[in-house]
């Protein structure tokens, strides 16, 4: 599964989760701005989002920093994956 899918995947299940349009979550800066925003929720998206993609991700990575936009949180699936940043090019570093 590539970045973008892997991405979607985030999105979709997280727009599910509280509720909201994809493109109100995307264009939001912080989770923490939408009013169904709780941290049970955000246990609720990775949860989902593991199961979707046949993953588990590392405890770890799990932090405030990771969890309060949609950015952090497709970012744990990303490295999950072992697609992060300068590896979605296919040139491991």
């Amino acid at each position: 599964m590539d970045a973008r899918a892997i991405e979607q995947v985030v999105i979709d299940n997280a727009s599910t989760v509280l509720a909201v349009d994809p493109a109100t979550l995307s264009s939001t800066r912080t989770l923490t701005e939408l009013p169904t925003f709780s941290s049970f929720r955000v246990v609720d998206i990775v949860e989902r989002v593991e199961q979707s993609l046949g993953v588990e991700v590392d405890a770890a990575l799990l932090t405030p920093d990771n969890l309060h936009d949609l950015a952090g949180l497709c970012g744990v699936f990303l490295r999950t994956a072992g697609l992060a940043a300068g590896e979605r090019d296919g040139s491991r570093r």
